[in-house]
């Protein structure tokens, strides 16, 4: 969304969507400050060149607020639609057992679901039948907000044993942190569970901002 007309000296500019301020010709500027409270909706240039633009009039400052804002948060959700962690991700990891007792164990296999965004957790199983037959998981790994999904240091994960290894470090609410380790099959696997948690992480970061909750 595009408001007219330079932005104001205390524009915020925060983590979530707000309209940019777009400069207008003055035969432009005089048009549009007889609509009272105008705001326009851009479209990215066609092939042609031709950028079309549709301007609106609001019939007060916070009605145009209200209306540039949840556009905003509209082209938003649209855009991240098909973004990885919009869809269910699920295959089979590589998993580092010793998570509860602080004590690195054995790897072993398992099948991980991450629902689509939002969601607080991972839940793996042993097999993926257990799971496509809605069966108890074999445990979960919260996604808390402050959590991170990142590739540890060669220290910590042999590469040459698990070279498309990754780990997820959440905080739990008594103040813990809790580091599990995993590991894909190839690059382009890690690489989709990376883009999955983080996009996921993401989303869960902005939503308490945007409830208002620390």
């Amino acid at each position: 969304c595009l408001q007219p007309g330079a932005a104001p000296a205390d524009a915020v500019r925060s983590g979530k969507p707000l309209p940019e301020f777009v400069e207008t010709t003055p035969a432009t500027q005089a048009f549009i400050d007889a609509l009272g409270f105008p705001f326009t909706l851009s479209w990215p240039k066609s092939t042609t060149g031709r950028q079309p633009d549709v301007v609106f009039a609001a019939a007060s400052k916070a009605e145009r607020a209200a209306w540039t804002s949840a556009i905003a948060e509209a082209i938003h959700l649209v855009n991240n639609a098909f973004r990885p962690g919009s869809q269910r991700v699920a295959g089979y990891l590589m998993k580092r057992s010793g998570r509860k007792t602080g004590k690195p164990g054995k790897w072993l296999k398992r099948w991980f679901v991450l629902q689509a965004s939002p969601a607080d957790r991972i839940d793996y199983f042993k097999k993926e039948a257990e799971a496509a037959a809605n069966g108890r998981p074999k445990g979960q790994i919260a996604l808390l907000p402050a959590a991170e999904a990142y590739v540890p240091s060669e220290g910590i994960v042999p590469p040459q044993a698990f070279p498309f290894a990754f780990s997820v470090r959440t905080r739990m609410h008594n103040g813990s942190t809790q580091t599990v380790a995993l590991a894909a099959a190839d690059a382009k696997e890690q690489g989709m569970w990376l883009d999955a948690l983080r996009y996921c992480l993401e989303e869960n970061n902005r939503r308490p901002a945007r409830n208002g909750v620390i």
